[in-house]
């Protein structure tokens, strides 16, 4: 059993692990995982993500905008934001998926919030054009959404040549 954010504590169908990267080839930057920096999302320690994994945040803007407080983002939407970085990858990505009944958004390290597609493919909720329970955020929606975070947050994010974002 699982805490979910929506569900309560909710059965493990099953989990899956999966090779996601092998090999000594070049990996195009945008496919690097992010390195999330412990407390940056309420995660109690360091953890990493991959960028299409949808991350739930919380934000005043995202309520004005959508009538939620909560959002999904992909994670790439969160480089910069609190120490977020992209990280290369080793000879070897290795990822647990767990698979429930239907779409959940879980508990992961004691405090961040992460979208399980139902099926547990998060490739393929990733380019889905309708995910049934939950929407994920478009990039640039999502990019949207967070530099505006930032904004509510007092922080800034890096603008065109170098420029940072104030409030």
């Amino acid at each position: 059993m699982v805490l979910t954010f929506d569900g309560g504590m909710q059965p493990v169908v099953s989990v899956r692990r999966e090779i996601l990267w092998a090999g000594t080839e070049s990996c195009a930057t945008e496919t690097w995982p992010l390195h999330v920096p412990a407390g940056a999302l309420g995660n109690r320690a360091a953890m990493t993500l991959l960028p299409s994994q949808p991350v739930l945040i919380e934000s005043d803007t995202a309520e004005a905008l959508y009538g939620d407080p909560f959002a999904l983002v992909p994670a790439s939407a969160l480089e910069g934001y609190k120490g977020i970085t992209r990280t290369r990858p080793g000879p070897r990505i290795e990822v647990v998926v767990l698979v429930f009944e239907g779409d959940e958004i879980v508990f992961g390290n004691m405090g961040a919030l992460f979208h399980c597609p139902a099926g547990g493919d998060l490739l393929e909720a990733a380019f889905a054009d309708e995910a049934p329970g939950y929407r994920v955020l478009g990039q640039d929606e999502a990019d949207a959404l967070v530099t505006a975070l930032e904004i509510e947050e007092g922080a800034a994010r890096p603008g065109p040549c170098g420029l940072r974002v104030v409030a």
